[in-house]
This record gives C-alpha cells, structure tokens and sequence, in this order.
C-alpha cells in the first residue's frame, strides 16, 4: 500500500494507483493473504540460501584440514565430493557444475587442420573430412566441445595435425558456472536424494 497526502492507495499491476476506499474487501483480504504467505516463503528461501553457503563452507574447511595432514593443498571448489557419516547413514555431496569451451585460438587450429587437409584431400578419409567441417561450428555462439572432442581422438601423425592438438588443448577451458549441494539418507534400498525443491515436497 501507498500513501500519497495522507490517502492510501493500492497499485495495480500496471503501476497505477487505486484510492484504498475503491478496493472491494475480498480484494484487500487476498491481498494481505498473498503478500503474508509470499514474504514467509521468501524468508525461508533466505534461510536455506544462508544454510547452504554455511554446510558447503563446513565441508570445504573440513576436506582443507584432513588434506594439511598430508602437507597438502586443495582447491575444493574446482570438483565435486562426498562426505558420510560413520554409521553410512547420511551424505553430503558437493557437486560442482562445469562445462568445457574454447577460445578463439581454435581457428588456428583449424587453418593448421586445413593445411593439412589441402595436401591429403585425396587420401583423407571421408570420416575425417566430415568431423572437421562440423567441429568448428558455432552453436549459439559457442563452438561445439564434444564435436572438437572428436577431432582430438583421432590418430594422425602429421606434424601439422599435432600441432593444431596442442593449440586445441591451449584453446579448452574449463568454466564452472555454479555448485550444488545435496543430502541423501541411505534406506533398504540404497541412498535417496532429500528433496529441497519446494514444488515436489
């Protein structure tokens, strides 16, 4: 609700006002109703986005400690873990979400590719020529990881064909883009996931 000059208004979705005194009772009541619920969920929300950053920062520090017994360094939030109690009762997994991309070195590669391809045109098999002209195409403004993950399990000894790897692995980038935590409870019959997600519950 808003107040102007001493005058309550409600705003409808559109963004203008309606004076408090042309607003039915029912109107009002949903109102209140919806605000009420969606402002607790919201909090909740708040609490479990807390929560999560507090058992994932536990785990992370407790993986660190054990790694130092061993003069060791770890970088936790580059892959994906699990810890369970003693009993097997309960697990905690961290997975970290990651995608491969490469740069624009790749069209190095590609000419170093083409290269050899002008001078094997011939002999080149045509498996090969197909996975080429597909490898270095764009989706979405992104090229296609696992079709230049073809092309780098491919056995050719030319010099020019090896080097365009080597620029490939140069070019590969590991991006993560987030990390997840989940809860399982082992049952009779194996682990199950406990399910946060509001919807399913």
């Amino acid at each position: 609700m808003i107040t102007i000059s001493g005058v309550n208004y409600y705003q409808r979705a559109d963004g203008s006002l309606l004076p408090e005194s042309l607003v039915k009772d029912e109107d009002k009541l949903k109102d209140e109703l919806v605000v009420d619920l969606s402002q607790k969920i919201l909090d909740l929300r708040a609490q479990m986005d807390e929560l999560k950053h507090d058992v994932m920062k536990d785990m992370d520090d407790f993986l660190k400690l054990m790694a130092e017994q061993y003069n060791c360094k770890i970088e936790t939030k580059c892959g994906s873990y699990s810890l369970t109690s003693f009993d097997g009762k309960y697990r905690l997994r961290i997975e970290t979400n990651d995608y491969t991309r490469y740069t624009e070195k790749v069209y190095i590669a590609k000419e170093l590719i083409d290269a050899y391809l002008d001078d094997t045109t011939k002999d080149a098999p045509e498996a090969v020529k197909a996975i080429v002209s597909t490898a270095f195409s764009l989706h979405q403004g992104h090229f296609d990881a696992k079709a230049i993950g073809r092309l780098r399990q491919l056995s050719i000894e030319d010099e020019r064909w090896v080097r365009a790897m080597e620029v490939l692995d140069d070019a590969r980038e590991v991006v993560t883009t987030g990390r997840s935590l989940r809860l399982y409870v082992k049952k009779d019959s194996g682990y199950e996931l406990v399910n946060m997600n509001f919807s399913v519950i």
